[in-house]
């Protein structure tokens, strides 16, 4: 995406940052307050978790949790390890990194334990300022309620001038729903979860099969 020159804008970290390249600068962020990015990490570092931690232009996550025993541990799959290994930033000393940051975009949490998992999405989910979503059974991704995917898909196409029932979405995971309903035409790969494949308005083939070619 960085490199290719067709693709002028991008949105990252579940929909809380969109990025011009041209301009090489965010134009439209949306970032969990500082108090209530504290209490998202008090409240998770009473579990097993690894972190990953989107905020500005980069992932950050803990140096000291990169083993592969240590990711399993966290029922993290194989795409997880290789994608944090590809794109984040290692961080010595995480938590006192994190805990420095005022508020941030979106925490990504890996558990442990599912009675862990389940117990913080409950807890995330009632608080007002939050929006708990996963694209992995053994995550969650946590960030404000002014962002998401599809809000910032109508962001995008409200500073780009162009009405935002011609976007064209494609998704696999629960973390696109908004994004997949809202858009002018909401398309979901064959291998996505199945509350997904519900919502949208056709299915393409998986994303095994350049499922994006069938829409080009």
């Amino acid at each position: 995406i960085r490199e290719n020159p067709s693709i002028r804008y991008y949105i990252t970290s579940d929909g809380t940052q969109i990025y011009d390249k041209h301009a090489g600068d965010v134009i439209w962020e949306k970032k969990i307050s500082a108090e209530t990015s504290k209490w998202v990490l008090d409240e998770l570092y009473k579990h097993d978790v690894c972190l990953m931690l989107h905020n500005d232009v980069n992932s950050y996550t803990d140096k000291a949790l990169d083993d592969d025993a240590i990711y399993a541990r966290l029922n993290m799959s194989k795409a997880w390890m290789e994608q944090i290994r590809a794109t984040n930033k290692y961080v010595d000393n995480f938590k006192e990194f994190v805990y420095g940051m005022e508020g941030y975009q979106m925490v990504c949490a890996f558990f442990a334990d599912p009675n862990a998992l389940r117990e913080c999405k409950a807890l995330f989910s009632d608080h007002p300022e939050l929006t708990v979503v996963q694209s992995d059974p053994n995550d969650l991704e946590i960030y404000c309620r002014q962002a998401g995917k599809g809000k910032a898909m109508r962001a995008l196409a409200e500073t780009l001038g162009f009405p935002y029932k011609q976007s064209v979405a494609v998704g696999d995971s629960t973390n696109d729903r908004e994004m997949i309903v809202y858009a002018g035409l909401g398309l979901a790969v064959e291998n996505s979860v199945p509350e997904l494949k519900e919502k949208a308005d056709f299915i393409l083939c998986d994303n095994d099969n350049h499922a994006i070619s069938q829409i080009v």
